[in-house]
This record gives structure tokens, sequence and C-alpha cells, in this order.
């Protein structure tokens, strides 16, 4: 087929993963069943979380009663009035990242600083860090994670949370910047965008070797970009934005 030099493109065509594709969407890859595919998301179905893996889509939102990281977590004070704060994924991280099938913690439950890993989570071999927000002198992992590691992936707001951290400053929320749910959906819209060109550019310098698909024969592409670059090398340009 002859394409126009003139004709509109999305990121997926000009690194060379589709040769032509026409869209109904105006090329918003956002909003479109394709991207999701390729970048191994499932797509929205009626209830609004996957038919296949149970994750959130964009329609579920960031709730309001609680706080995000830039890191991509989200924070709330525990319930009990204890002082600890519990920490999870946000939507974001759990929409990108392949579904988790292990939590292993980086050591006892003793002082943390800021910034050093807390766990690793891991994905079919290979694994993602993830950091404390805030300096802590303790921690109690969720028990549920022990035997349903999965549950971070299916229900990252509820049964799905990490930890309950021990803050080493009680007064850390007011003085750490966090995001509140209006300010979090606008950065994961942003960071959504940005990863999406970050792996098509790495599509693009790839080996030549590697085939093009046109709209007829999508269907023979590999699962998605974790297979296509392969999951250490998508896990990595995603640590960049999920820690």
């Amino acid at each position: 087929m002859n394409v126009p030099h003139s004709a509109p493109t999305c990121v997926w065509m000009s690194a060379g993963v589709l040769n032509y594709k026409l869209c109904d969407r105006n090329y918003n890859c956002e909003h479109c069943p394709l991207d999701a595919a390729l970048r191994g998301v499932a797509p929205e179905c009626q209830s609004g979380r996957s038919k296949s893996h149970g994750l959130l889509t964009y329609r579920d939102g960031f709730p309001s009663d609680r706080h995000y990281t830039r890191g991509h977590t989200w924070v709330q004070p525990h319930a009990d009035g204890s002082g600890s704060i519990r920490i999870g994924l946000d939507r974001f991280a759990v929409e990108h990242l392949p579904r988790i099938t292990l939590v292993r913690w980086a050591g006892d439950s003793s002082s943390y600083d800021a910034g050093r890993v807390l766990c690793r989570l891991f994905f079919d071999g290979v694994s993602l860090p993830l950091e404390c927000p805030f300096a802590i002198s303790g921690y109690e992992p969720n028990p549920v994670l022990e035997n349903e590691s999965e549950v971070v992936s299916a229900d990252p707001y509820e049964r799905g949370w990490i930890a309950d951290l021990v803050p080493a400053d009680p007064h850390v929320l007011d003085t750490v910047s966090l995001l509140d749910a209006r300010q979090a959906t606008r950065l994961a819209s942003v960071e959504s965008r940005r990863l999406r060109r970050c792996l098509a550019f790495h599509l693009l310098v790839q080996d030549d070797s590697r085939p093009t698909s046109s709209l007829q024969n999508e269907h023979r592409l590999l699962d998605n970009l974790r297979h296509l670059l392969g999951a250490p090398r998508f896990l990595q340009l995603l640590g960049e934005l999920v820690h």
C-alpha cells in the first residue's frame, strides 16, 4: 500500500512497529485499544476492570481520600490513629506494570532513609525496586501479599496495599511534596504520553531486523512491548517513573 508522506501517524507507526493504520480516534493514542494492547494493558470492559487480569482502567481514577507521590505510589494515614502511613501503588503503576507475582522485602523492619529500597516487585523473573517516599523507623508488610502477591495488581487501593510505614517524623505528610487526586491524574496523563514516546523511540533504534506490521497482520505481533523490548529493558524504562 502506498502511504502519502503527508499522512498522519501515531507513535507506533513512527517507531516502525506498524507500517500504517487508519485511525478513528484522530491518532489519540491514549484512547486507542491497539495502543493498550501493544503496551500490555488490558482494554476497558463494562465493569471498569479487565476481564482477563482484573487491572484498573482509567475510569477508576485516583481516590481523593489519599495523597500520591511522583514515584506513583499512594500514601494514607492509617485509620486506627496509630500514626502509621499506608502505602500502595497508584493507578498509573498498576496499568503499566506486568502482573506482580512476588513481593520481596529488602530487610528487617528497621530505620530506612527516604529513597532506600523498601521492597522489590517481581514479574516473571525480573523485578522493580520500590523506595520509601520518606524516612521511616519501621514498617509492617501487608500479610495478604505473602500468599496473594497478585492482589497488588488486582486491587491496589484496597486489599493490595503494600505496607504500613512508621514515619520517623510524625508530621511528615505536612512537609514532603505530595499530590492530591487531581494533580496525580494530571501527572499520570503526562507521564503516560512520556512513557509511550520513550518506548516508541527505543523500538525505533533497535535492530532493523525486527519485523513491522500493517493493520492486516497486527494480530501476528508479539503480545506487547515487554516482548518487543524484552522484560528487563521495559522495566528499566518504567522504573524511571515508578519508584
